[in-house]
């Protein structure tokens, strides 16, 4: 809480490679990436990173393009328990050991790694108003695949002491 002695608020800044008003886009093909570009208006010290992609999405870069400086690389991680499916068979056909019927097991994304900074005085970046902040989402549909005529996203929340 606020009362807690050295507490100080940081504030949120969506990044986003969607369109004004949606982060969904259209999925691609193969490897592709999503792209947006923020020039910074809430100046300070970053002291925390989330990202988020859809399933077929391997990781989110957000670089400080003004100083060429990586802020946060957030990778994906796939699998797990409630994260995998078993092949299934096409409908009307009963399923048979071995055979799919060209249904892959379907292994779903389940996480994101997020950098977090030790302390307000060691952030992960500082950030100054004006400078370019690039957001890269980065897909691969065939190492990962999404369902067909899918929609992503590409976003990240970065939290920004001023």
């Amino acid at each position: 809480p606020r009362s807690t002695p050295d507490m100080q608020g940081a504030l949120p800044v969506w990044l986003d490679a969607g369109p004004c008003g949606s982060s969904w886009v259209k999925a691609g093909k193969g490897r592709y990436s999503l792209k947006h570009t923020w020039t910074v208006n809430v100046p300070g010290k970053v002291v925390g990173m989330g990202a988020h992609v859809h399933d077929g999405g391997t990781h989110v870069t957000v670089r400080n393009a003004s100083t060429g400086e990586l802020v946060c690389e957030s990778r994906a991680a796939y699998g797990g328990p409630g994260y995998e499916e078993e092949a299934h068979a096409m409908p009307g056909m009963p399923a048979m050991e071995g055979m799919d019927h060209g249904h892959a097991r379907q292994i779903h994304l389940s996480g994101m790694a997020q950098c977090i900074s030790p302390s307000r005085d060691h952030p992960i970046a500082v950030l100054e108003k004006g400078q370019q902040i690039e957001l890269e989402a980065f897909y691969d549909d065939e190492a990962h695949p999404h369902v067909p005529e899918a929609y992503v996203m590409g976003t990240a929340f970065l939290f920004v002491l001023p």
